[in-house]
């Protein structure tokens, strides 16, 4: 267990520098001549109460004193532009949060976005959009008009325009989402594999229902970090974001309930069974009230967030009983790990997103990375756990093959035994092609084993198992079913090749008696095709016959 855990952790970390090295490179990669309007901004709210602000941060509003904006209401943020990077190119980067957006230089309309949407009562989605500048823009005044489609409570702080050319914003904003798309698409083909194979292969594997959940928490999981993070702008520009982000959101919390099901431990308690029931069925109403607007998105929020930390802390309930107890199974373990793992991180990251409203900290690098790392450590318990209970499925399938192949293979010779005979010859009575039974005996064993002990009499029946397998088909059956007694079964062949077989294992045998004198390298053989008699079993007896006639003749006696 320790070595599992120490093999899991090490994956893990290895995971975390890899797509902090990838970070990293795409860092180097930004051209750094972006301007961030981060100070100097004049603010005015227009609504219920008016606001007028000076010279403040648009990503630390409420440290500056604004409040949350409802919906209905407007803010204006203005400021001059003075310095300004010198670009071919100049263009200006805005994100919104559930917002319609008007910007305007020296008062002047330059773009807008989801104004219509506003205007006909929809919900505005989150978006982010490039804005072409004039050339001649500097000492001009810039103002952004936001106009919300809700209550904005917690997502009020808003990350500061950019400015600079069009491809280095773009390959800006791309780099800052790296962790997210990386771990987001690494998540949907993960699931959508898992669930492809256990459709594929449901007959042959086990924990048919528990994988294909995993699959689909890991797609629903792979698509809110997308669209949470807002890495599909250039993918699906003109995509819902907001909607099915909350949409995945909600189902997240279902399908951890029916992952943590198939932990036997857990899934059968009736304390769990009622939190996760009265849990999913709240979380799954969300989805319709969210489409049929009868309630604000943001309304439902903070009710998930409760069953989201309830959900935590049951999970790691579980985890803390499971490792008290030295006994407990290595998968419930990680499987409840890489839950409560994954919850414990988003926790994290919905506390720094409230926090981030009062000490601006929107840009942090590690807080847009929290939840795909949780995300991270989710997947690769995952990976562990699979990997163990494939390692496990196929060692019990190889330890079944080796009983299966001692209860049907004779252990002296390699070939099958008088357990398979029997079944094959059953199998026989189902057949419909032209088949051929040679029954066989080994001339001299007995009196070799009395003279020279079983050692010679066993190397003698080796060498005779070896010489049937050489001297006839891959496809036909072989089988030692006494001492001396052995037999094929050679089927859809014609009346001449059993003949043809049987005189080139005499003659390999002749050639053993010539190399190893005082050894009796012969046996006495008889076969039949099965035309000659009603059933399998009487075609093996009427070879049988044949077989003692053969032996009678070699030894110069006549069968009465």
């Amino acid at each position: 267990m320790n070595r599992r855990l120490s093999a899991f952790l090490i994956a893990f970390a290895l995971l975390l520098i890899l797509l902090y090295a990838g970070q990293s490179v795409m860092d180097a990669m930004t051209d750094k001549g972006i301007l961030l309007l981060t100070d100097g901004w004049d603010a005015e709210i227009s609504g219920e109460t008016d606001y007028a602000l000076h010279n403040i941060n648009p990503e630390n509003l409420h440290a500056a004193g604004v409040p949350a904006l409802k919906k209905g209401e407007s803010l204006t943020l203005r400021r001059t532009l003075d310095e300004i990077p010198e670009v071919n190119y100049p263009a200006m980067m805005i994100e919104s949060r559930m917002s319609a957006v008007e910007v305007f230089l020296d008062e002047e309309p330059v773009v807008s976005f989801h104004t219509e949407e506003l205007e006909e009562g929809e919900l505005v989605c989150d978006s982010v959009s490039f804005v072409d500048l004039l050339p001649a823009y500097k000492g001009r005044t810039l103002e952004i008009i936001y106009r919300p489609s809700e209550n904005l409570r917690m997502l009020y702080n808003l990350p500061a325009p950019q400015i600079g050319d069009y491809d280095a914003l773009t390959r800006a904003y791309t780099n800052r989402t790296f962790i997210p798309l990386a771990m987001g698409i690494f998540l949907i083909v993960f699931g959508m594999g898992m669930i492809i194979m256990m459709t594929l292969y449901v007959t042959y594997l086990q924990r048919f229902e528990a994988n294909i959940v995993t699959g689909m928490l890991c797609v629903a999981l792979g698509a809110w970090i997308l669209l949470r993070e807002q890495a599909t702008v250039f993918m699906a520009p003109e995509l819902h974001v907001t909607v099915w982000e909350h949409v995945f959101l909600y189902l997240i919390i279902p399908l951890l309930y029916a992952y943590l099901t198939g932990v036997p431990r857990i899934g059968n308690e009736n304390v769990f069974r009622a939190i996760a029931g009265t849990s999913s069925v709240l979380s799954l109403s969300f989805i319709p009230l969210l489409f049929s607007g009868i309630a604000h998105i943001t309304s439902f929020l903070p009710l998930f967030y409760v069953l989201a930390l309830t959900g935590t802390v049951l999970s790691s309930v579980y985890l803390y009983r499971l490792l008290k107890d030295k006994r407990f199974d290595t998968s419930e373990g990680i499987r409840i790990g890489g839950i409560a793992g994954m919850s414990i991180m988003n926790l994290i990251s919905i506390f720094a997103e409230y926090a981030s409203e009062y000490f601006g900290i929107y840009r942090r690098p590690a807080l847009t990375a929290l939840f795909p790392v949780g995300a991270a450590f989710f997947v690769m318990s995952q990976m562990i756990d699979y990997f163990i209970y494939v390692t496990g499925y196929y060692a019990k399938k190889e330890e079944n093959t080796s009983l299966s192949d001692i209860a049907f293979v004779d252990a002296l010779t390699g070939l099958a035994n008088r357990a398979e005979w029997d079944k094959r010859m059953n199998e026989l009575e189902s057949a419909s092609g032209e088949y051929c039974i040679l029954s066989m005996d080994l001339n001299g064993l007995k009196a070799l084993n009395d003279r020279e002990g079983h050692a010679k009499g066993d190397k003698l029946l080796k060498t005779f198992a070896r010489i049937i397998r050489e001297c006839f088909r891959d496809e036909d059956f072989a089988a030692r079913i006494g001492g001396d007694e052995f037999v094929v079964i050679m089927e859809d062949i014609n009346d001449w090749l059993p003949e043809t077989y049987v005189k080139y294992m005499e003659r390999r045998l002749s050639d053993l008696d010539r190399r190893e004198r005082g050894i009796n390298h012969s046996c006495s053989y008889g076969y039949a095709f099965r035309r000659e008699a009603q059933d399998a079993h009487g075609v093996y007896m009427l070879a049988d016959t044949r077989m003692y006639e053969h032996k009678a003749i070699q030894k110069g006696k006549k069968v009465v």
